[in-house]
């Protein structure tokens, strides 16, 4: 059924420059992130399918990824409508929305800047997407939604109290996606609990705690820790992200009803602070020093926080590499 404010809406773009996807008859799968952390492990990964892939970035954060012909990331600032016409093909089959500012305490740098990345840019690629019929709509959350919970572990259905702008800004994307799903655009939210892996940002300390302390450890074979060694997350490695995706995405397509649906990607097992620096002190064969409380410690952070066990359930899927085991890698790639 059209909708005439989305009609006027995209009658309204304004397009400056021939767009990438002029002239070419095909069917696209859409991942806006994709010179970032998880976009671009995600983009390789379906690069593997040989699938048609219009790859999106601001270049904000990420880098200018090109690892072959398929992985050519096109700018696009996904606040301005002008761009997205510029970039996105006529045809999409699915857009996994992973572009966003993805630390909780930058959020408080700039509030009006995080807002805009999370909640303009979702609604504009909402609508495009509408606009296109996607035939799928996968966004990118994240556990940061819960705030401090109230009960462990937490629920898809657990309150929602963020205690940062970053954690704001995604829940009120997430309304966002919930509407345009009652005005017939599939769509799907997954809320990834602490991603860690190869590729993660090593030069940004303040997003990432697996990537904070091995950034540290290469730099000045120091590691300083803010915060309680108590404090206990639920560490997931990249790679079962991004099979995590793929699952959700499956599922979609067989009907098994998880259209809609919000859905945790987390290993289910807590884990201490305390518990990952032994670890990398441990695998790296390090003899770091760790400074408890050498950076200020955030009121807002988080004390606890990991996943329950539904998506396993619903789907069969469960996390395959253990935190020594992705650890190890890590370690491997950078050491």
């Amino acid at each position: 059924m059209p909708i005439p404010w989305l009609e006027s809406y995209h009658a309204n773009f304004v397009t400056t420059r021939t767009p990438v996807w002029k002239g070419q008859d095909l069917t696209a799968t859409v991942v806006t992130g994709a010179a970032g952390f998880i976009g671009n492990m995600l983009a390789q990964d379906l690069a593997r399918e040989d699938r048609s892939l219009c790859l999106i970035d601001d270049f904000s954060s990420g880098k200018n990824l090109s690892v072959d012909n398929r992985l050519q990331v096109n700018y696009c600032d996904i606040r301005k409508a002008s761009d997205l016409d510029q970039v996105l093909p006529d045809e999409i089959d699915v857009v996994y929305h992973c572009a966003a500012q993805s630390s909780g305490e930058i959020s408080f740098d700039d509030p009006w800047d995080d807002l805009t990345r999370h909640v303009h840019a979702t609604f504009y690629l909402l609508a495009a997407a509408k606009q296109r019929s996607a035939e799928r709509f996968v966004y990118t959350s994240s556990m940061a939604v819960y705030g401090e919970p109230l009960k462990l572990p937490i629920k898809e259905t657990s309150p929602t109290n963020p205690k940062s702008f970053y954690g704001a800004g995604k829940l009120a994307a997430e309304s966002y996606v919930r509407l345009f799903q009652s005005l017939g655009l599939p769509t799907v939210i997954v809320r990834p609990f602490s991603v860690y892996g190869a590729s993660q940002d090593l030069g940004n300390l303040r997003q990432g705690m697996v990537s904070i302390f091995m950034s540290q450890l290469l730099r000045s074979g120091r590691i300083s820790v803010k915060g309680s060694l108590e404090r206990f997350r639920d560490f997931i490695h990249i790679d079962d992200v991004v099979r995590a995706f793929g699952t959700v995405l499956d599922s979609s397509v067989q009907g098994f009803g998880c259209h809609g649906d919000v859905f945790e990607i987390g290993t289910e097992t807590a884990t201490e602070v305390r518990t990952v620096l032994l670890l990398i002190k441990q695998l790296s064969q390090s003899t770091t020093n760790i400074e408890f409380g050498a950076l200020p410690y955030r009121s807002n952070e988080v004390m606890s926080s990991y996943a329950n066990d539904i998506f396993r359930k619903a789907f069969g899927w469960q996390a395959e590499i253990g935190l020594e085991q992705g650890l190890r890698s890590l370690i491997r790639e950078y050491h």
